[in-house]
């Protein structure tokens, strides 16, 4: 990968409420820039800013973006 790569992240994050017995797993797949990871380094924030939230466990892994991968199902804004 050179400096700054777009990638596809794939992120798990397991909350849990004060109003709710079980916890609850928020799973996300999206596009972000390597190194960097500002989409997940900013959701990872806003959940772990809310009140009624609490971030029990966090994952994430991702992939390259290469001319054969599979965007389908990904939102792309092209600049």
């Amino acid at each position: 990968m050179s400096k700054v790569d777009a990638i596809i992240v794939e992120a798990e994050f397991k909350v849990q409420s004060p109003y709710k017995e079980f916890g609850h797993w928020i799973c996300l797949r999206f596009v972000d820039t390597y190194p960097h990871f500002n989409k997940l380094n900013e959701m990872k924030e806003v959940l772990e800013k809310r009140d009624d939230l609490e971030v029990v466990h966090f994952d994430y892994s991702y992939t390259g973006i290469h001319e054969d991968t599979d965007l389908k199902y990904l939102e792309i804004t092209r600049h």
